[in-house]
Formats: structure tokens, C-alpha cells, sequence
């Protein structure tokens, strides 16, 4: 990896904001400031992931059935990557251990 490449790494890794909402918040930012830096729309990490020209590139990515499956779930999911897991499926790994 370039060395250029490595600081956005490092920032992500360390769990820190990237989209202006959550650094405004933190950082005590003007409404006007928090915009996306790419586009200048309002900026969230949906809006980065779903509706910036900056992003489209990877989402061209996603089959369209998938896509659909993934407009579908909760936010947590659409924002996160986290997935919602079943409480049964916690009992099922315990059993197969």
C-alpha cells in the first residue's frame, strides 16, 4: 500500500466520522458546513453510500436483486454493513460448538 493511500486507512481503523453530520456533531460545526465534500449535499453516511455521484461507481457494483434486498433492510444494515442476526441463530452456533 502507498504511503498516500494509508491515512484514510488509519482514520476508518480508528473508528473515526467521515461524513460531515457526525463530525459537526462532534466537532461543533455550523449546519452550513456539514456537506458532503464531493457533491456539497447534505452529507450522512446514507447519502454517501446510496445517493453520492461520487459513490455511484460501487454501487454499479451491486446486482439489482441484491440491491433491492439491501433498500429493504434497516438502516443499521444499509449504513453499517451490520447485519440483523435472528435470536435463533445465536442458539444454532452455540449448538454446532
Amino acid at each position: 500500500m502507498d504511503f498516500e493511500q494509508q491515512p484514510p486507512l488509519r482514520v476508518l481503523l480508528a473508528s473515526a466520522f467521515i461524513t460531515a453530520d457526525q463530525q459537526g456533531d462532534m466537532f461543533r460545526v455550523d449546519s452550513e458546513d456539514r456537506v458532503c465534500k464531493f457533491c456539497h449535499a447534505p452529507d450522512s453516511l446514507h447519502h454517501r453510500h446510496w445517493l453520492c455521484p461520487r459513490t455511484q461507481e460501487s454501487r454499479n457494483q451491486i446486482c439489482p436483486t441484491d440491491l433491492a434486498i439491501i433498500q429493504q433492510q434497516p438502516p443499521c444494515c444499509q449504513e453499517r454493513g451490520w447485519c440483523v442476526e435472528l435470536p435463533i441463530a445465536r442458539q444454532f452456533r452455540q449448538a454446532l460448538i
